[in-house]
């Protein structure tokens, strides 16, 4: 029994560091994900004795979206991205299935997550204060990695994505799981460690400046405390508040000063310019052109409306960048809104199942959001899952979806595997 568990455990590990291996890290030419995922498929496979028809139907959303997904992608000829995204899929599925079928199992999958997400957010504080991103020891590809630009002297975070608000929600996901596991922790010094955990995971999602991951996750936050209760909620709020005032006061000038400023700048445009003198156009221009990107969009779409012009196809934009100093001319090649990336590449088909996919999912979480089981007390799993899928539903709206993908889809089959677990 243990040699199963071991390997099982270690099926596992391998999958949680696939989901974060940076798109630069190449095997023989070929992206790192699609080769040792291909391999592990293969490896994974001949172990499986019977295809469990409820799991199947129990994830019924996900395996519509990948169908759709895989048929678009077949459509444009981009095989090896569909062959990557189904075996990743499947290998997850199955990964979760072996490894979660009880209570303990499902509590070390959680653990194992994330003390996983702790060393990630570890290597994300030394590129903040440091500037040096570990992940790009893994870049053999010959591609330049670009860099976001400096704001009051520290790098903002980009980790194993491509962007920093990608890197976002990635920290902002695993904050959460992290929230939950603390509410059902009964032993303190596990508590304590759990919550240092989130302070490192908290101050990564704050130190990538992302506008609208901060808004978005400071929203999620304000629910998961009013779900505890309000006197927490007050009591909480009240410290965090004191906390940040008094940071401000006595450090305003020192490394801590700046990041709390910085944080709070990111949520109210031309605070920092307000309180350090130094504004970053970035920041001034990172809703600039929102509204107009849907015009835009449509108008580069509308010729391929139904499926899109696949993921191979660049956006490009001619766009007007404007500041106190100079106007100039730029090509405008991300589509910050999901939505509309989606509607751009698969077309109003895959943006209507990726739709399906996050609202079939947090429809089935609300329904059994009052569901517990009996060691979950006010934060159960359900209501974790519902706020995860709700912080990714308005997010998109400012954020594409990138390399976090993968944890999503992770955190997606744990959930449904833990609704298996006996009450």
């Amino acid at each position: 029994m243990s040699i199963r568990i071991s390997k099982y455990s270690f099926n596992y590990i391998l999958l949680l560091v696939l989901t974060i291996l940076p798109s630069w890290f190449e095997i023989r030419g070929h992206i790192a994900t699609s080769v040792v995922s291909f391999c592990m498929f293969v490896l994974i496979i001949f172990s499986i004795r019977k295809v469990d028809l409820q799991y199947v139907k129990e994830s019924k959303i996900i395996w519509i979206w990948l169908c759709i997904r895989d048929i678009i992608y077949a459509l444009h000829g981009e095989y090896m991205r569909m062959i990557t995204l189904t075996i990743m899929v499947l290998l997850i599925a199955i990964v979760c299935r072996q490894c979660i079928n009880n209570k303990d199992s499902f509590i070390h999958a959680l653990d194992t997550f994330i003390y996983f997400s702790f060393i990630v957010c570890i290597f994300g504080i030394i590129e903040a204060i440091v500037g040096n991103n570990i992940f790009l020891l893994l870049n053999n590809s010959g591609n330049v990695i670009m860099r976001n630009e400096e704001r009051l002297g520290i790098m903002r975070i980009i980790g194993f994505t491509t962007q920093t608000t990608h890197y976002a929600i990635y920290a902002a996901m695993t904050s959460l799981i992290t929230l939950y596991r603390i509410e059902i922790s009964y032993r303190k010094n596990r508590r304590i460690a759990f919550y240092c955990i989130y302070l490192f995971q908290l101050m990564n999602i704050i130190f990538t400046l992302s506008r609208t991951a901060i808004i978005c996750y400071a929203i999620i936050i304000f629910i998961f405390f009013i779900k505890k209760g309000v006197k927490k909620f007050v009591r909480n709020i009240s410290i965090a508040i004191i906390i940040v005032l008094l940071l401000i006061f006595l450090w305003g000038e020192t490394f801590i000063g700046k990041t709390v400023i910085m944080a709070l700048g990111a949520i109210i445009p031309g605070l920092s310019h307000m309180v350090t003198g130094v504004a970053s156009a970035e920041a001034n221009n990172a809703f600039g052109d929102r509204l107009k990107l849907y015009s835009w969009v449509f108008n580069s779409v509308k010729n391929n409306f139904i499926i899109g012009v696949g993921e191979k196809t660049n956006f490009n934009q001619e766009i007007t960048i404007k500041n106190s100093l100079y106007t100039y001319n730029a090509i405008k090649n991300s589509i910050e809104v999901h939505y509309l990336y989606c509607l751009f590449h698969f077309g109003i088909v895959g943006m209507v199942s990726e739709i399906y996919l996050y609202m079939g999912n947090l429809i089935n979480s609300f329904k059994a959001i009052r569901v517990h089981k009996i060691f979950e007390n006010k934060i159960s799993f359900e209501f974790t899952i519902f706020i995860i899928i709700l912080f990714n539903i308005i997010a998109m709206f400012g954020i594409m979806q990138g390399e976090e993908m993968y944890t999503l889809y992770l955190l997606l089959f744990i959930w449904i595997n833990y609704r298996k677990i006996e009450a």
